[in-house]
């Protein structure tokens, strides 16, 4: 009321004040104040003239009412909710009333116990009202009685228990005093005597002690030897001893052993003594051999030579004169409606006979080394330990055979070992990871044998290397090395036979790796080849003559290595061996139930 009396009088004043000045103002110069509208009163303009001060009012507008927004306060246990409304400017009331929900209690009840009283505490769930009411007495408690006995030194009692761990400790009983018994210990030479006094529980004391006595020594004489001297030894049973009455070594007393010299022997003289001293002298230069010769001709397969043997067993061969040759004379044989006709020759010096008409290695193959077959069957590789990497240490490192498979290696053909240096380090490693991989596996032995005996102990520490395992491909003798070119073909050949045979003789199946120059120039090749399987290695030295023709030596041999700078990816910046299989060799050693 009071604002809207106070808007009449405004406008009842700027009418009499425009109604005084209108005819001389225009009004142009005007000032505007604004009045928002609130929750209960209207907004309006307020206009004054600056020149002559007229006022009058303008956009006058209706209050905009409450704004409510309700609190909504939920009833506790002992108080009522309600609904709180309250507008922006201040203004609110409240209403939606609701009686309060009451406690809801939780009864716990406490035992009493031996000291304490029990009761009942009620705690309400809603909110953090409680009560105790229901008090019970306390129990009283509840003894057992503990009695210890009296001992030499400490006291007895009784303990008095109740179950709630409440106790307490009377009834004490004086100690008893130790109950003593004596034990003499007489004396020795280096310990005094006593006699000890001991008590039932463990209490004991010495006293009455008695000084040691003199030691009793026992004498034992020890004579002198070569480089010792002698003396007499005294003992106390008690361990004290000293040493006196020494004697002067005797020396030694050489006895002379005159060994004469041999053929390849110094002599020399033996000075011992019994005590077991002794030393060499009087040193006498070697005899040397004395040789008797014996001259073995030619032959048309076999070298001549001479016989040199020594009185003393040792034998040298010398003045070698080559073979003679075969003095071959041909036999032609026609063909008839079922035979092929074929050429023989025939050596009129020797039995040597072979048949002609093949196209490769006519003159000295026979059939046992033909393969029948222009295809390879089979690719493969020959390992050793210088095919593998190293590391930091020297060790070998396993080769990864199964990448070495998926480049279309077939099978491997293993060094187990050598003469010299026994069995390869690497062999057993490479064969387990090999068959894993799923290759098939070969061996071959290098031998450095320079005679028969010495292949056959070849041969036999080959079978132990071989034993529990079995091979798919032939097990080959591998018969190359420089230093074994010297010696006789004859030898050479029964050593190379003498070797094969053993092993087919305990269940192998067996085979010769050789080079072009052993075949042709240095073995009597004609006299092997139908025992034993050949692996011929011959690289050509013209790669676009050949061009790697995979048949070249097909149906002549089983196997053909004809590189020894081979690459595999599965190991780089190493080179292997590869080779040709024209044979089926995993068929044929199962069906012969070899290997």
């Amino acid at each position: 009321m009071r604002r809207l009396f106070l808007i009449c009088l405004l406008l009842f004043s700027t009418a009499v004040i425009f109604s005084s000045c209108e005819k001389n103002c225009k009004h142009e110069n005007i000032s505007v104040t604004v009045l928002d509208p609130t929750c209960t009163e209207g907004g309006y303009t307020t206009n004054i003239c600056l020149d002559c001060e007229y006022t009058f009012i303008s956009d006058e507008k209706d209050p905009k009412g409450h704004n409510i927004k309700a609190i909504t306060v939920p009833p506790s246990c002992d108080e009522q909710g309600y609904t709180e409304n309250a507008c922006f400017c201040g203004y609110s009331f409240i209403s939606s009333y609701v009686k309060p929900t009451g406690h809801s209690f939780k009864d716990s009840v406490i035992s009493p116990n031996c000291e304490k009283s029990g009761y009942t505490v009620h705690i309400c769930n809603k909110c953090d009202f409680q009560f105790i009411d229901g008090n019970t007495p306390a129990l009283g408690h509840t003894f057992e009685e503990k009695t210890s006995a009296p001992t030499c030194t400490e006291q007895g009692y009784t303990i008095y228990s109740c179950k709630c761990g409440f106790k307490y400790t009377s009834d004490y009983v004086e100690a008893k005093g130790h109950d003593l018994t004596g034990e003499i210990t007489h004396p020795t030479c280096t310990e005094q005597g006593f006699t000890t006094y001991s008590c039932k529980c463990g209490y004991t004391y010495n006293s009455d002690f008695v000084a040691t006595v003199k030691h009793d020594y026992k004498k034992d004489i020890i004579p002198p030897t070569c480089i010792e001297p002698g003396y007499t030894q005294y003992t106390c049973d008690c361990g004290l001893s000293y040493r006196s009455d020494f004697v002067t070594a005797t020396g030694h007393i050489l006895v002379k052993i005159i060994t004469s010299p041999t053929c390849t022997e110094q002599g020399y003289t033996t000075y011992s003594c019994v005590c077991g001293y002794n030393y060499i002298s009087d040193y006498i230069s070697p005899k040397g051999h004395t040789y008797t010769s014996t001259v073995v001709n030619p032959t048309c397969s076999e070298a001549g030579y001479t016989v040199n043997v020594c009185s003393c067993g040792f034998s040298v061969n010398s003045n070698y004169v080559s073979a003679t040759g075969h003095d071959f004379e041909k036999r032609v044989t026609m063909p008839t409606v079922s035979d092929m006709g074929y050429t023989e020759f025939y050596c009129k010096i020797c039995t040597a006979s072979y048949k002609g008409n093949y196209r490769f290695y006519s003159e000295i193959l026979p059939n046992g080394a033909y393969a029948d077959n222009s295809t390879v069957l089979a690719r493969g590789i020959d390992v050793s330990r210088y095919n593998h990497p190293t590391n930091a240490q020297g060790g070998f490192l396993p080769l990864d055979w199964n990448a070495i498979k998926s480049e279309g290696i077939d099978y491997v053909i293993l060094k187990a070992g050598s003469t010299v240096s026994g069995k390869e380090p690497t062999f057993d490693l490479d064969y387990t990871d090999a068959k894993e991989a799923g290759l098939d596996v070969g061996v071959y032995f290098y031998t450095y044998a320079t005679t028969v005996a010495q292949i056959r102990n070849d041969a036999i520490r080959l079978l132990n290397i071989l034993d529990g395992k079995s091979f798919e491909y032939p097990i080959y003798l591998d018969l190359e090395d420089a230093s074994l070119a010297d010696i006789a073909p004859s030898v050479l050949t029964e050593m190379c036979v003498t070797f094969i045979s053993i092993l087919q003789e305990n269940g192998y199946y067996a085979g010769l790796y050789v080079n072009h120059d052993w075949l042709y120039n240095i073995l009597q090749t004609e006299k092997m080849l139908d025992l034993f399987e050949i692996w011929y290695a011959r690289y050509p030295q013209n790669t676009n003559q050949y061009v790697w023709d995979t048949s070249l030596y097909g149906e002549h041999l089983g196997m053909w290595q004809y590189t020894d700078k081979g690459r595999l990816n599965a190991v780089p910046n190493m080179t292997f061996d590869l080779n040709f299989a024209y044979k089926d060799y995993p068929a044929i050693i199962e069906g012969l139930g070899l290997n």
